[in-house]
């Protein structure tokens, strides 16, 4: 099928079809404003995850399931498990959409962008997502430019639960995840274990051009993860929660682009341990809430098979990276008309990096990052006034200033007005400013520059949403010019290369996301995104997905979808002539097919088969993507 004739099938769909009962004006959300409010009560653009669809995604991974959702694109969330996953949203390079655990900002501050590995959560350790999109400095500070996805894990409850899974699927993979809660007076208790393996398949391409070489490895990946958290309402005015987060993969990993290695291994850990308090007081509440992320990644490609072109015979790279988040607020009512919010963040990032080479040249170390040098904070203030229901009139403005030990001070703001022209029918804006500080590397490393100036944003969304029941259709048109675009510019002396704050950037589109209950058993979902602009590095223009749902009884759920992705441009490194090559990706479209039947009322047996039409396609230029393949097993939540 066409390209012009799956994008107007899509519109077709769209506006004609599916209901997510989750993003219905009526739904609570936390993201938004940083406090619990109805969707009603702001004009900004969320996606909602809840559990019930958690659960029916739980043998995915975490990228899988974004990639699903409008104007997301996540480069990496079909190759083999352990890739790289960058969160494109709405065009927006990598490093540009910020991830919230729990409402707190998630880093690694020895990531060149400064992002956060999602191969670091399963899907069943989530409780709920929200997705935030547009710029959200004001509330949430650096690298939320495009948006924020807050990940909202599970917490118990009640006085005793359980739940579960696994799975077993193509490549040899087990997927096992279990967690329960229970409560001792009035501290509530939760523990999660995980564990993840797969022999996978090859990460690197077989070049066209050399296809008589077959015997490309496989290349597999093993995670654990573990999680426990405790909460507690200590005095009727008083709560308090801790958690702590643990995660450690290996992977096997492939020399390039078309470029075998059978001995090259990455060996990842993250561990992050948080605690807050809330404080409720007449008509509002404070908020305080800290943090502490440690990262360590070591990558070795050892001696025993030296890839056909490879520069070095052996290499051993390893990043440590320390951070530490600090923020206070309270937000009050002054009457049923308006709210206010107030606070202050103190954030820290460190790292130590070093890297050793072998080569026909002899032993390379390059110049190690050290913490005691390689190393920031950010200190700011943060405020919020919301006007509520003045005549079905909604707002919220607000200001951010940050000051930053390197680069200096600087300001963003917000100014988000909604009206409702009837119950169902509303419409609304967001004029909003964002930044992204230099990441440690892109400071202090060898190629840093410690005149850089943050990365900043204008971004401007305007749309219009009806919503009942049953139906939804929201329609979104956004815009985002970037100033100060920090890019490495190489250099004919050494070190050959630099950052620097070279140009701009601007990227505009729209959104259309559109529901219905077609009938009592049966629901459409849809969503058409259109991208362009700049520099749009690895996304396409046109981007749809679709999925028809069928709940044939109490027991038995069946879907299917699809996802069609556009043309997109990619890079290809030459290691023949060291030249980096434009080349054009070509489209694909994948449909997906899921089935789950309740055993028990809480426990159910699910079988899905992804790809099922085997679409052979590449996301990122000489890497494989997965073909046809199953999972199937038993889910539980008791």
């Amino acid at each position: 099928m066409c390209k012009s004739r799956i994008i107007t099938l899509a519109f077709v769909f769209l506006f004609a079809f599916q209901i997510k009962a989750q993003n219905q004006f009526n739904e609570v959300v936390i993201t938004a404003n940083k406090f619990p409010q109805k969707l009603s009560e702001t004009g900004k653009t969320l996606i909602i995850l809840t559990d019930s669809v958690l659960r029916q995604s739980s043998f995915m991974s975490l990228g899988e399931l974004l990639n699903r959702q409008a104007g997301i694109v996540i480069v990496g969330s079909n190759n083999v498990l352990g890739s790289n996953q960058d969160i494109r949203l709405r065009g927006a390079s990598a490093g540009n959409t910020l991830i919230l655990i729990d409402g707190i900002p998630a880093y690694d501050p020895s990531n060149i962008t400064n992002a956060y590995d999602l191969n670091n959560f399963s899907v069943s350790q989530i409780e709920r997502i929200e997705i935030l999109k547009g710029s959200q400095s004001t509330l949430y500070g650096s690298d939320a430019v495009a948006g924020v996805v807050n990940i909202i894990t599970k917490k118990n409850t009640q006085k005793q639960s359980s739940w579960g899974l696994v799975s077993v699927g193509s490549y040899k993979t087990l997927n096992t995840q279990a967690g329960f809660g229970n409560s001792l007076g009035k501290l509530n208790y939760s523990m999660h274990l995980g564990r993840t393996k797969t022999a996978g398949f090859s990460a690197a391409a077989i070049n066209p051009v050399l296809s008589s070489i077959q015997d490309f490895e496989k290349d597999g990946y093993e995670q654990q993860n573990a999680q426990i958290q405790f909460n507690a309402q200590l005095t009727k005015a008083l709560f308090w929660k801790a958690q702590v987060l643990t995660t450690k993969y290996k992977a096997d990993l492939d020399a390039g682009a078309y470029m075998d290695d059978r001995d090259f291994k990455a060996d990842n850990h993250n561990k992050q341990i948080s605690s807050g308090l809330e404080y409720e007081y007449k008509k509002g509440k404070i908020y305080l809430n800290y943090a502490w992320n440690d990262v360590k990644r070591v990558y070795t490609d050892d001696s025993t098979h030296v890839p056909v072109g490879a520069f070095s015979k052996y290499s051993k790279s390893s990043y440590e990276a320390q951070s530490s988040f600090l923020e206070i607020y309270t937000k009050k009512s002054v009457n049923e008309y308006l709210d206010w919010l107030l606070g202050a963040d103190f954030r820290t990032q460190n790292t130590d990096q070093a890297y050793r080479s072998i080569s026909s040249y002899g032993i390379y170390d390059a110049p190690a990052l050290q913490k005691k040098d390689a190393f920031s904070n950010t200190k700011s203030l943060f405020g919020s006034v919301f006007i509520k229901n003045i005549e079905n009139f909604y707002a919220e403005i607000g200001g951010r200033f940050n000051s930053h030990s390197v680069y200096g001070n600087n300001f963003t703001y917000s100014i988000n007005p909604s009206y409702f022209f009837n119950k169902n029918f509303k419409g609304f804006a967001n004029l909003s400013s964002g930044f992204k500080a230099p990441s440690l590397y892109q400071l202090f490393s060898p190629y840093g520059n410690k005149n850089l100036q943050p990365e900043t944003t204008k971004s401007l969304e305007t749309g219009l949403a009806w919503a009942t029941e049953k139906h939804q259709i929201r329609l979104t048109v956004f815009s985002r010019n970037t100033d100060n675009l920090i890019v490495f510019q190489p250099l004919a002396t050494d070190p050959y290369g630099i950052y620097t704050n070279l140009s701009n950037q601007k990227n505009s589109g729209f959104e259309i996301e559109s529901n219905l209950k077609i009938h009592k058993k049966l629901i459409f979902n849809g969503n058409y995104t259109f991208i362009k602009g700049e520099n749009l590095f690895r996304v396409p223009k046109h981007l749809v997905n679709l999925s028809l749902a069928y709940q044939a009884n109490k027991n038995l759920f069946c879907s299917l979808n699809t996802r069609f992705v556009g043309e997109r441009s990619d890079l290809f490194f030459d290691e023949a002539t060291y030249e980096s090559k434009a080349k054009t990706l070509n489209a694909y479209k994948i449909i997906d097919f899921y089935t789950a039947y309740n055993i028990l009322e809480k426990m159910k047996l699910f079988v899905a088969v992804n790809n099922l039409n085997n679409a052979y396609y590449q996301d990122i230029i000489g890497y494989n993507t997965q073909n046809r393949n199953y999972r199937m097993g038993i889910s539980w939540k008791f």
